[in-house]
């Protein structure tokens, strides 16, 4: 028993001991200029404006669903595969006027695209392109509008938000 237990820790120790060998491996790459000019063509929501509901019992708007489209000038063929993109909130601002026609301060919308949270300039990546338009890469998402409630003394309110699109690169 005690040479069985002698020849294992004889095996380990030397597996452990071994000398390390470093292994360089050289990688290049190449971008071609077509590849450089493939671009975002198009980003639009749709509805490109919309009017909200209110909710008297939970004292906020209501949910509200928009549609956010990514076109390209990347020919489908060249494969969605090798193709992603990234996706940023840069502005999500919104005021609102007291019945005593006040600017009043407001908490702008949660944006959920596709069930994550959007950020405020935290970009989400590598988003994949799933469909196509005429021969080019495209995308299409649900964004969902998720509001705080409100005080009772606001009789309206307005905002604005801009997103930012690019090819991954």
């Amino acid at each position: 028993m005690n040479k069985f237990i002698f020849v294992i820790f004889f095996i380990a120790f030397n597996a452990w001991s071994a000398p390390r060998i470093p292994l360089v491996f050289q990688l290049s790459s190449s971008i071609t200029q077509n590849v450089l000019d493939y671009k975002i063509t198009n980003v639009s929501f749709f509805p490109d404006s919309i009017f909200l509901k209110y909710d008297k019992e939970t004292k906020k708007f209501m949910s509200a669903n928009l549609s956010l489209n990514v076109e390209t000038n990347i020919p489908a063929d060249e494969g969605a595969d090798n193709f992603t993109y990234s996706l940023s909130l840069i502005e999500n601002k919104s005021i609102c006027i007291n019945a005593s026609e006040e600017v009043v301060e407001s908490v702008p919308p949660n944006l959920m695209f596709n069930n994550e949270l959007l950020e405020l300039n935290v970009p989400i990546t590598s988003l994949a392109f799933e469909s196509e338009i005429d021969g080019f890469l495209s995308d299409k998402n649900e964004v969902t509008l998720l509001f705080e409630e409100l005080d009772k003394s606001i009789t309206s309110c307005s905002g604005d938000i801009s997103v930012e699109v690019g090819v991954d690169i």
